[in-house]
């Protein structure tokens, strides 16, 4: 990828030099997940602690019933190899219009799933009572955002 800014020349000409700074979100493609489900924060789905996330958040099940928090745990494996991180805000692909769009990962899922498939799964934090947001969804994409931040001294 090559980004060209063009800047007009801003500096006067008694020496004094401006400092311009460019912030610009890119997508970048970042994996396919074998497999895509849904949890609930239930002790019977997660552990004793299921209000607890791993990256130490309190689930705010009021939010996650209207929707306001789209929360996702996602394998141990994507974890260990450092493809994302607790706080990644990532956009899914699956076809669905009720699962594509922003998710943060703010959670990770039991070990065994690193054994799945590539390793490469992920569930989508949701409310019990939502029947609408359930299934199985296969080869999702995640695309990753990345901030690149641009200084340029005139």
């Amino acid at each position: 990828m090559v980004i060209l800014l063009t800047v007009p020349h801003l500096g006067l000409r008694s020496g004094i030099r401006n400092k311009i700074t460019f912030t610009i979100t890119v997508e970048e493609q970042l994996l396919t997940l074998d497999r895509l489900t849904y949890y609930h924060a239930v002790s019977s789905q997660t552990d004793d602690t299921p209000l607890l996330t791993a990256s130490l958040k309190t689930i705010d099940t009021v939010k996650v019933k209207s929707g306001e928090i789209r929360w996702l745990a996602v394998s141990q494996k994507i974890i260990k190899e450092k493809l994302l991180a607790y706080g990644d805000t990532v956009k899914l692909v699956t076809g669905d219009s009720l699962v594509d769009g922003n998710w943060i990962v703010n959670d990770c899922m039991n070990k065994r799933w690193d054994n799945h498939g590539t390793g490469y799964c992920a569930d989508l934090l949701t409310d019990p009572g939502n029947k609408r947001l359930k299934g199985l969804w296969k080869n999702v994409q995640i695309i990753k955002y990345k901030k690149l931040i641009i200084n340029i001294l005139d």
